[in-house]
């Protein structure tokens, strides 16, 4: 268990049981109100205090649940992509086994001119984790590409 999940944990461990206490709280509060042992203000004033916390816990011990769950289906995703993967260590040629067993999907963006530099980025979706790499994803170069009917490179040396 890593030590964000860890955190996260103890935290909605402690939310939780705040909001045991407050339920316990609360009816105690309904039983002194209705015995006569604090005013109907009092009660109304305590009672909405408590609900108000109650709401915030309830809403912050979801959030909390959402991220380990979260975090526990991408743990379970990684250890499925790992498996997969083990079958082909000594990977010498790309096979459409390979291609389907391994990968989801492959996104390729609109060609771009930088500079001297023809720039296409391309995305590839593994199955079972994703997308992998930052968020600019990884540039692919293509030094040889042909250009205006020439390679990129012959065209460079004529106007030289």
């Amino acid at each position: 268990m890593t030590g964000e999940r860890a955190s996260y944990q103890k935290e909605l461990d402690a939310g939780l049981k705040r909001l045991s206490e407050l339920d316990m709280l609360l009816q105690k509060l309904y039983e002194d109100n209705a015995f006569g042992k604090i005013s109907d203000e009092r009660y109304a004033s305590m009672s909405a205090s408590f609900e108000k916390e109650s709401q915030q816990l309830k809403s912050k011990t979801s959030e909390l649940q959402d991220l380990l769950n979260g975090d526990a289906k991408q743990m379970k995703d990684a250890k499925q992509f790992a498996s997969l993967v083990e079958k082909y260590t000594d990977i010498t040629e790309l096979t459409s086994e390979l291609l389907h067993t391994l990968i989801d999907k492959v996104v390729v963006h609109e060609k771009e001119v930088e500079g001297d530099a023809i720039v296409m980025k391309v995305d590839i979706y593994y199955r079972f984790i994703g997308r992998v790499g930052n968020q600019e994803g990884d540039d692919l170069l293509a030094p040889k590409i042909r250009h205006r009917g020439r390679p990129k490179n012959e065209e460079e040396e004529v106007s030289a």
